[in-house]
């Protein structure tokens, strides 16, 4: 359609020739299926910021963030990014946990599961630390870290609930579970790179304490 030539070129016009070809695969794609579910309606992006699981313009939501990965400079950005919208999930779960639909039990698993899958990426682009030195693995895992604790304390807050479902309790226990899991993690790399005398001064040692 000339809508998606239009953002074609838009890219071409501000993306270097060489990066675009290294992204065109990806980028393309998630490009077409924004297309295929916005119709040519830009002012939609907006609403698809605001849309929940199950949600019809969720997968725009979804298909925005993977966008911004692919183009992140480097691993701490993605992390950061992800960070952010691990953050999301967790809002997510939050409000639809708030709100009262007949399918509310499907949309909860899905949101949890989505905090499941985002929480396992971070965790993985951590330990990989893919061009990060001693000082940037340390300042993502201490991001990570904070994340972590922050999305436990918010699960408990919703599991602990009393109108929530017993169904919904376990999904969200066990999405509580990934990120304890994720924030050890953190604590793991940041206990890795403790051998680097500026890695050190990122992280006090009452803080790791």
């Amino acid at each position: 359609t000339s809508w998606f030539r239009a953002i074609k070129e838009a890219y071409a016009s501000l993306a270097p020739t060489q990066f675009i070809s290294q992204a065109r695969g990806p980028v393309a794609a998630l490009l077409s299926g924004i297309a295929v579910i916005l119709s040519g309606s830009i002012a939609s992006v907006s609403a698809a910021e605001r849309a929940l699981p199950g949600d019809f313009l969720y997968p725009v939501k979804i298909a925005a963030e993977q966008t911004r990965l692919v183009f992140a400079a480097d691993t701490s950005e993605k992390i950061r990014l992800k960070t952010q919208f691990v953050v999301r999930r967790v809002e997510e779960i939050k409000q639809l946990n708030e709100g009262d639909d007949e399918k509310k039990p499907e949309r909860l698993k899905e949101a949890t599961d989505s905090l499941k899958r985002d929480l396992d990426t971070v965790k993985n682009q951590l330990a990989d630390g893919q061009g990060q030195g001693p000082v940037d693995r340390t300042r993502s895992a201490k991001l990570v870290d904070d994340t972590g604790t922050h999305v436990v304390a918010s699960l408990k807050e919703i599991r602990t609930n009393t109108t929530i479902t017993a169904e919904a309790r376990n999904q969200i226990a066990e999405a509580e579970s990934a990120a304890v899991n994720t924030s050890m993690r953190a604590v793991q790399v940041i206990l890795e790179t403790q051998s680097d005398t500026e890695a050190q001064k990122v992280v006090s040692r009452e803080e790791l304490l």
